[in-house]
């Protein structure tokens, strides 16, 4: 949960939320946060080589927060270019996203 927070919402939030029309985009920050996203984005992948989930065989708090926050981000920004690199991450996205609970509460989900 740490690294969803440190390595992966900052960086997100600095490319995602001038797009939103939230903050005014910084264009230097946003091609370090694109950089930054990158490298989280490789690091779960990696992570999801082995597993289904981020810890162990079912949902956790873990795959909630990550999934939650890739979430503006595969709206917006994460084209399909961007994602095709990251496999397994995808896997584990769209597994989360077929859980009768995630449904419920973001319902049908259109990346970008």
């Amino acid at each position: 949960i740490e690294f969803c927070t440190h390595e992966l919402e900052v960086p997100l939030c600095t490319w995602v939320l001038p797009v939103m029309g939230i903050f005014d985009e910084v264009p230097e920050a946003t091609a370090c946060a694109k950089e930054d996203v990158k490298r989280a984005l490789t690091v779960l992948d990696n992570h999801l080589l082995h597993g289904t989930y981020m810890v162990g065989h079912q949902v956790t708090l873990a795959d909630v927060s990550l999934c939650c926050a890739l979430l503006d981000g595969m709206r917006l920004v994460l084209d399909e270019d961007l994602r095709k690199p990251f496999g397994n991450l995808m896997r584990w996205f769209n597994l989360c996203l077929a859980q009768p609970e995630f449904k419920a509460v973001l319902g049908e989900v259109k990346l970008c």
